[in-house]
């Protein structure tokens, strides 16, 4: 998951995960709305996807021995009669040609859901004999399904797919075939697409028309569903005997062949979003991504940014890479916005300072970290600069031997697009009010365009006004602060300092005011509203845990709650102490993987664990563990009776 939020336009998925899903597909330009319901417009990045995704399938089918071919589109009423089952299976979703130019057809043509009719009527023209076997069939095509609930890549009408047919001399060939394909999808899913699967052989009920055996992979989705994301089926004889196909044997004994089928839509493009994306949008895995590196010049208009980001770029596509440069004039927080909204695997950043020590920043879309060849900067390298004493070496030398030393007692931090993190303590001391273009409402930009239309000499004296006006300021801000420290403490807020310091921004406003009358009273108050909200939402996040922290201590506590049912109680801690809880990493990746549950990023949690909220972390040593005759490295953390739940 995203750590920061940087593309508001999406729906954070866990508000409301399908309208998440709807934005990430149109937000991301993967696809569009046609005028047609059910009917999308695959764009140039979502084609583009599909495009590699064929690519990869396409070299697997032929490395096997299948050859790609076409079928019509349309299907005559008696060709699909002759496979009953079959015909009932789709008839709901079967779409109808009627009418031929302008005089009504002999017979109604189906638009084809799928092809195995077309396949076996040819089949009936071209085998005769042991030698005409197997026919190893592919094609690429569209088809199309009268569905009444349609969405995105998931379920649409009409939908692009590969739907591979074969025919065999014997039942064993066929079977072989129909698992084998289904080994070819598992394989894309989870070494082009990094989705892991479960195989399956499907229910009778849910097995496609006309099956004996239906055999799909599944993919676990965000939301905790599977979703399925390709299909192979064994026919058996039944499509043959439907259609009067036999071959004779090497006795020349006439006998009906046996048949598979199998298939992957763009339903998978779905899956890869579903599986990867995040509430900034797509998380695309480099073997598949369009663009696998983006290159973004910062400070474009600065001598020789441009050309050397366009030498990375060529050095990059001579390389094999699938590379980009954004060479717009868009700002460099709009472009990391956009490309990560687009899942780009890789981000690189070139600035003059890079340029001149010979290296760039690499930044991650999976996990968001940058090359170390940067350093980052922290804002907990700030806290020396907040209450209390400064080092020597922040202060100013006086004509004496000592120092004068002015600390801060308000920060104004701008940090772009740039989230604003940092430990516990620093998050107390300052007011981060984040505002973009993206951030945009009526309001503000109707504020905009005041300060636009005014003359120069209107707002040019500001300061001389301000200073003229100081004492009516400071009375209007002290009396306001009083008011607002009272009115935020009534509030659901409790941290002192988070009331304090948001309070005396708030203030700020009432003073500025008085050097703008034009700005009506629902302005002020429209301002004292949107910083108190700033305050209850960093109380909030100073309450909880880092999200990732959250997820890791539910999926303990499950697991912990699994193996009590099981008698074996407690199994992930090691303390023989109750009021403690002692974590062997190691182990807990190592029941959740044999219980299906998430799998962390080891690192991730070290990071994270020295600031837990729910148990109190004490140290990292070695423990006798109570349920084995060994010892482990475990984290240790003070038992909350928050966490007695399980």
């Amino acid at each position: 998951m995203a750590k920061d939020k940087k593309v508001e336009q999406i729906t954070d998925m866990e508000v409301d995960f399908a309208q998440w899903f709807t934005d990430v597909c149109t937000k991301a330009e993967l696809v569009d709305y046609s005028g047609v319901k059910g009917l999308f417009v695959l764009r140039p990045y979502g084609y583009a996807i599909w495009e590699n995704i064929q690519a990869a399938l396409d070299a697997k089918f032929k490395a096997t021995g299948h050859t790609n071919v076409s079928m019509p589109m349309l299907i005559p009423e008696s060709l699909l009669q002759k496979e009953k089952d079959h015909v009932e299976g789709f008839a709901p979703e079967c779409a109808w040609v009627t009418i031929g130019g302008s005089e009504e057809l002999p017979e109604r043509l189906c638009i084809r859901p799928t092809s195995e009719t077309l396949f076996c009527e040819h089949w009936s023209h071209i085998i005769h004999s042991w030698r005409d076997l197997p026919c190893l069939y592919n094609q690429w095509c569209s088809v199309l399904r009268w569905e009444k609930t349609t969405r995105p890549f998931l379920r649409g009408r009409e939908f692009l797919w590969q739907e591979g047919h074969t025919i065999h001399a014997t039942e064993a060939e066929a079977r072989e075939e129909t698992l084998r394909m289904l080994e070819i999808y598992a394989d894309i899913c989870e070494n082009w697409l990094a989705m892991p699967v479960i195989r399956g052989d499907k229910t009778e009920k849910e097995k496609f028309a006309g099956a004996e055996n239906t055999y799909t992979i599944e993919c676990m989705m965000h939301d905790h569903k599977a979703l399925q994301s390709g299909t192979s089926h064994y026919f058996g004889d039944g499509f043959a005997k439907a259609f009067g196909i036999t071959f004779s044997d090497k006795e020349n004994k006439l006998r009906s062949p046996f048949e598979t089928s199998w298939g992957m839509s763009t339903r998978v493009i779905g899956g890869l979003i579903m599986t990867h994306g995040d509430n900034n949008g797509l998380v695309l895995p480099p073997r598949i991504a369009p663009i696998q590196v983006i290159v973004l010049p910062i400070a474009a208009h600065k001598p020789g940014v441009t050309e050397a980001a366009e030498k990375v770029v060529e050095r990059l596509k001579a390389a094999g890479i699938r590379v980009k440069g954004d060479f717009s004039d868009n700002s460099p927080g709009w472009k990391f916005a956009e490309w990560e909204m687009k899942g780009v695997p890789l981000r690189l950043e070139l600035g003059p300072r890079d340029i001149e020590a010979g290296v760039c920043v690499a930044a991650r879309r999976d996990n968001g970290e940058k090359d170390a060849k940067q350093r980052q900067f922290s804002f907990d390298e700030m806290k020396p600069f907040f209450n209390g004493r400064g080092t020597g070496t922040l202060g100013v030398a006086m004509r004496g031997t000592g120092t004068e030393e002015h600390l801060f007692q308000g920060t104004l931090i701008i940090s772009q697009n740039a989230g604003v993190d940092g430990s516990e303590a620093l998050l107390q001391r300052i007011v981060h009010c984040h505002a973009d273009k993206k951030h945009h409402i009526p309001g503000t930009r109707e504020i905009a365009r005041w300060f636009e239309q005014q003359k120069t000499a209107t707002v040019a004296g500001f300061l001389r006004v301000a200073l003229k006006n100081e004492r009516m300021l400071l009375d209007t801000y002290r009396a306001a602060f009083a008011e607002l420290e009272a009115r935020f403490s009534r509030s659901e807020l409790q941290n002192e300092r988070i009331i304090k310091n948001h309070a005396q921004v708030a203030a700020c406003g009432h003073a500025l005011a008085l050097l703008f009358p034009e700005r009506d009273r629902t302005f002020v108050e429209g301002l004292d509203a949107y910083i108190l909200s700033r305050a209850v939402e960093r109380e909030s996040r100073l309450r909880a845990d880092h999200p990732i922290l959250e997820q890791f201590w539910d999926q303990f506590d499950y697991l912990n709650g699994i193996s009590k049912e099981k008698g074996a109680p407690d199994r992930l801690n090691h303390s023989a102490d109750d009021a403690l809880i002692a974590v062997n990493l190691n182990h807990f990746l190592e029941v959740s993987r044999s219980a299906g549950q998430q799998i962390f990023d080891l690192n991730t949690l070290k990071k994270l664990f020295p600031n837990s909220k729910r148990h109190k972390f004490l140290e990292y040593k070695v423990v006798w563990s109570k349920h084995e005759s060994r010892s482990y490295k475990c984290w240790i953390f003070k038992k909350s009776k928050q966490g007695e739940r399980t």
